[in-house]
C-alpha cells in the first residue's frame, strides 16, 4: 500500500489505473519497501539462531541482486517517465546490498543508513528524472 501511494505521483500521468496497480515500476518499488524492512529485521537480530532468520540471512543478498536486475532489464526498455524510477529501486538494491555486506554497523545506525538510501534515491530520482523529461 506505501509503494502505491508514492508511486501515485511520479505515475499520475498514466491513465490506465490497472496499469499503476499491477505496473512493474510500482512492484518493483514495492520489493524495495520490503526489502528495507526486511534488512532492519536482519540486523536488529544479528547473530540470531531462529531458522526463519537465517535463513532470511542467506537469501537477502539474492533477493537485493533479483530486485536490482528485474529493475535494471525494465529500466532499459522503459519510458522516459518510468526509467529514473527503475534507476532508483536499483540505487536502493545496491546500497542495502552495500549494508549488509559491509562493516557491521549497530542496529540502529544500520537502520537509519537503510532508511537515508532510500530518501536519498527518491531524491535522486526526482532531480535526475526531472531534468531528463521533455
Amino acid at each position: 500500500m506505501f509503494a502505491l501511494g508514492v508511486a501515485v505521483a511520479p505515475l499520475s500521468h498514466l491513465e490506465d489505473w490497472a496499469g499503476l496497480l499491477h505496473g512493474t515500476p510500482v512492484i518493483l518499488f514495492a520489493a524495495a519497501c520490503a526489502l528495507n524492512s526486511m534488512g532492519i529485521r536482519l540486523w536488529e537480530n544479528e547473530g540470531s539462531p531462529d531458522p526463519e532468520l537465517v535463513m532470511l540471512r542467506r537469501l537477502y543478498p539474492w533477493l537485493l541482486a533479483a530486485v536490482a536486475g528485474g529493475a535494471l532489464m525494465q529500466a532499459w526498455a522503459a519510458d522516459e517517465w518510468t526509467r529514473p524510477v527503475l534507476w532508483g529501486v536499483a540505487g536502493c538494491a545496491a546500497g542495502f546490498g552495500m549494508l549488509h555486506a559491509g562493516r557491521p554497523w549497530p542496529a540502529a545506525a544500520r537502520a537509519l543508513a537503510a532508511d537515508a538510501v532510500m530518501v536519498g534515491m527518491a531524491v535522486l530520482v526526482r532531480w535526475v528524472g526531472m531534468r531528463g523529461l521533455p
